[in-house]
């Protein structure tokens, strides 16, 4: 009960947020005296709108605990960026470290969250291997970034390794949801029945509460206490099965 209540206020104070944010900016376009103060004003809105954000994102992967602590990573780095140039617009200090920091947390916090919710995804057989490619990937990709942030090479080479780092992370992020999709529905189509003996579900896959547990292809509904969820679980594991089904 205390994950949903805190997932409905980061939800409450997001809707809040991003009603301030309009409420704003109508008054910054209608004001006719738009400041440096009010600029200031209308982006920490913004900031405060994209940090709420940062957490709602990663709070599925937090419940369910996958590729844990990633999602607790994404959520309070950027959180905790986004805070940091709150911070960083009202001081207005000198230099440029305390921007390089906050954009280092907003990046590892981008590579986190993506890798955390890419994980969500329940891929099939031999489409397990390519999470930790893809995870290896988005890491590489990060620390290049950061790296850039605080050294910033000046040199067409690195670009290009950031351009080609980046292309391979997003094709990587397009064909992992569809290839485990395709894959999911050819399993299914071809007719494939639980495996005898098979673990059974204990946990609810909106919230993560504990549920009775309940075998895998069990043709009960199961419903949650905690949300109130109802759900049947039915996986395909046997391929030799078919021979015996009628």
């Amino acid at each position: 009960m205390r994950k949903l209540s805190s997932t409905r206020l980061f939800l409450g104070l997001f809707v809040t947020s991003i009603l301030a944010n309009a409420v704003l900016g109508i008054w910054a376009l209608l004001s006719g005296d738009f400041g440096e103060t009010q600029g200031k004003i209308l982006g920490t809105s913004f900031l405060v709108s994209a940090a709420m954000l940062s957490i709602l994102i990663n709070i599925p992967a937090s419940r369910r605990r996958v590729l844990w602590p990633a999602p607790l990573v994404g959520g309070g780095a950027g959180a905790l960026g986004f805070v940091l140039f709150i911070a960083l617009i009202w001081a207005e200090p000198d230099g440029e470290n305390w921007f390089r920091l906050a954009g280092s947390l907003l990046v590892v916090a981008a590579g986190a969250t993506l890798a955390s919710s890419l994980a969500l995804i329940d891929s099939p057989g031999r489409l397990r291997l390519v999470h930790p490619i893809v995870d290896s990937l988005i890491a590489v990709l990060a620390v290049t970034v950061i790296y850039g942030l605080w050294l910033e090479p000046d040199t067409e080479s690195y670009a290009r390794l950031v351009g080609v780092e980046g292309v391979l992370v997003a094709a990587a992020t397009l064909l992992v949801p569809v290839l485990s999709r395709f894959a999911s529905r050819r399993e299914v189509d071809r007719g494939m029945v639980p495996l005898a003996g098979a673990p059974a579900v204990r946990f609810c896959p909106s919230c993560g509460g504990p549920v009775q547990p309940q075998p895998l292809g069990s043709e009960t509904a199961t419903v949650c206490d905690r949300c109130g969820l109802g759900f049947m679980v039915g996986l395909p594991v046997e391929r030799d099965a078919l021979s015996s089904v009628p």
